[in-house]
């Protein structure tokens, strides 16, 4: 069983003995290092697309975020939709409505018992690059696997070629140049692999910055639109409508 296994290694490694297979190897990986960038960009855009939503009917919001008109933005803002993402993006809105209270008043702008840059963070936005994370240590992996193999078949060959030299310095001299050569074409794989891993991994960064921009600018326009209330007023609050009810504290706690 390991000899067959061992043999089905080294005739895949024999597929890269050529000196043309690293440069179809590099091709390979600036395609797909191409298609990953794409792909993580029409990624992030569609993430943002609900929080670019958000910022826009919020802030179009004239004065502050009211009962009233938090009634004719939720209908839109929450509607159902099929994507996944999306509607944990709408969950997270609904869920910071739920924590708004009015304490000032029916037409004065709802208090939050939750900062909004709490409640509407990168967790709960979801906007994370998910498995993306793991693509740029795929190119470094791949390109070393690569390597190794080419590298083993180099070996091989050139073991092979010393055999047949025999005492000959000349052409023992002229096996090792060969091998140093292919050895030195092989690493050419590895290096692509570790240039598309920094450049992916460089992108990345790039946007988790446009989205950590993104979610600040939401959550200072919703912060502009309420009121943060502290720990201190609400427990004033609370005491205010017990007093303004006329119910013991016991009874207003069984409530």
């Amino acid at each position: 069983m390991g000899e067959y296994i061992a043999g089905l290694v080294l005739a895949l490694a024999d597929s890269f003995k050529g000196t043309g297979v690293p440069g179809w190897v590099v091709l390979v990986q600036m395609i797909v290092l191409f298609a990953s960038l794409i792909a993580v960009y029409l990624s992030h855009r569609k993430k943002l697309t609900y929080i670019n939503t958000l910022i826009y009917m919020v802030q179009s919001v004239r004065g502050p975020l009211t009962t009233a008109k938090l009634a004719e933005l939720n209908p839109f803002l929450l509607r159902p939709t099929d994507d996944t993402r999306t509607m944990q993006q709408k969950r997270a809105w609904a869920n910071f409505c739920d924590g708004l209270e009015e304490v000032d008043g029916k037409d004065e702008a709802l208090s939050a018992l939750v900062s909004p840059s709490d409640c509407l963070n990168r967790d709960s936005m979801s906007i994370g690059h998910g498995i993306w994370r793991q693509v740029p240590g795929l190119f470094v992996s791949t390109g070393l696997v690569l390597t190794f193999l080419g590298l083993i078949a180099a070996l091989r060959e050139s073991g092979q070629t010393i055999l047949l030299a025999g005492q000959d310095p000349q052409l023992l001299q002229l096996s090792l140049s060969d091998l140093l050569r292919i050895a030195s074409a092989k690493f050419i794989m590895s290096l692509a692999g570790l240039t598309g891993s920094i450049i992916l991994g460089f992108y990345m960064h790039i946007l988790d910055a446009k989205s950590n921009a993104t979610l600040s600018r939401l959550s200072s326009i919703v912060d502009g639109k309420v009121k943060l209330s502290s720990p201190e007023r609400t427990l004033a609050n609370i005491l205010k409508a017990i007093r303004g009810g006329d119910r013991e504290p016991a009874d207003f706690l069984r409530k």
